[in-house]
């Protein structure tokens, strides 16, 4: 049951961190500009494109913290998910059935 409910929040924060690095990469191109520099992701950027050279990278930080931001919210949820759902199955003691 433990290991369900972390795997379980595990790929709901995934999931969810994805949609909104997607949802900032999608709203990057919205204006133009010769020589700017424009980066997404959320909640750290991941990538940087632009310049008048035009440079593309990836900002190899924000991954890291990005996917420690995950790792750590992914936790964070499985073990509240727990509390909570273990609060609920319990049961008053001494009372007639």
């Amino acid at each position: 049951m433990r290991f369900k409910t972390y795997l379980i929040a595990f790929i709901a924060v995934f999931i969810l961190l994805t949609a909104l690095n997607y949802y900032s990469y999608i709203h990057i191109w919205g204006w133009s500009c010769d020589d700017c520099i424009v980066r997404f992701g959320f909640p750290f950027d991941i990538w940087e494109e632009g310049g008048f050279v035009t440079v593309k990278r990836i900002l190899w930080a924000g991954v890291i913290a990005n996917l420690s931001i995950g790792v750590w919210a992914s936790i964070l949820l499985g073990w509240t998910s727990t509390k909570v759902l273990s609060a609920r199955n319990v049961r008053p003691s001494g009372g007639a059935a």
